[in-house]
């Protein structure tokens, strides 16, 4: 009995299905990380630690924190379209970088929200260029996790950084007030920004007491909590880092998970 068309294509279709079927183990998936917490708190010294990153620095001028000793390569941005030019050299390859680090998503959305209304200024000579109307504010919120899609999407290890704000997180109006700690960008971004990663991470410094020979001396130890947490937003898709990492060190992570938690 001759096959008919409507046969072949389902032939070709399986053909195309069964050849794209890996085993989890077999398929490339680089680390990709969010790390928050209040200025000051090395973010940007954290994600430094990320094997050899190139640092996107977006109007967050941390980076003098490395200087003495991780020194990665930084690329201050100025302007959103270069986040552009940025992407697509990382894209093509013809690089030496293992991962990047977007260092500073909330001034991000700002540069972007300024980038849309200038935009719609010009489009539009009677609006006020000082005003974001809702609908400029979801073009914003559009375009930012349209960049965030796009660099989650690169074949490196990806990092972003984010201020942190507290919000309400109730399901609805008659549930209770939960107020949660998390990334400081627009609701319409956050759920975004935290679904495109493996790990998030809130960061915090302490000053702690320690005995180096008969002596007491003071340390700043840094502090990555990433495990379960009701009061902030966490996560730990690998589930080897425990509930806090201290004073992190990106590149040993992303060892632990290549050897497999051993």
């Amino acid at each position: 009995m001759a096959k008919t068309s409507s046969s072949r294509n389902i032939e070709k279709i399986s053909e195309r299905v069964k050849g794209q079927i890996k085993r989890a183990s077999e398929i490339h998936d680089p680390f990709k990380i969010l790390i928050y917490g209040r200025a000051g708190k090395k973010k940007t010294r954290t994600m430094a630690t990320l094997p050899d990153v190139l640092l996107v620095d977006i109007n967050d001028r941390g980076t003098r924190s490395t200087k003495r000793d991780l020194d990665p390569n930084v690329y201050i941005l100025n302007r959103v379209p270069e986040l552009d030019d940025i992407y697509w050299f990382l894209a093509e390859g013809d690089h030496e970088y293992k991962s990047v680090a977007l260092d500073g998503m909330t001034g991000l959305q700002n540069l972007i929200l300024k980038f849309v209304m200038n935009d719609e200024a010009i489009r539009d000579a009677s609006r006020d260029p000082n005003m974001a109307s809702r609908q400029i504010w979801g073009k914003a919120n559009e375009l930012m996790k349209s960049y965030i899609t796009n660099f989650r999407n690169l074949p490196m290890h990806v990092g972003f950084t984010a201020l942190e704000r507290s919000r309400d997180v109730a399901e609805d109006e008659e549930a209770d007030p939960q107020i949660v700690v998390s990334p400081a960008v627009s609701p319409g971004v956050a759920n975004h920004l935290e679904a495109a990663v493996g790990t998030i991470g809130h960061i915090t410094t302490r000053e702690v007491r320690v005995k180096r020979g008969k002596e007491t001396g003071t340390v700043v130890r840094t502090y990555l909590r990433v495990g379960p947490s009701e009061r902030y937003i966490t996560k730990d898709r690998d589930g080897l880092f425990g509930s806090v990492v201290k004073d992190p060190h990106l590149g040993h992570m992303i060892e632990l998970i290549e050897e497999g938690g051993q």
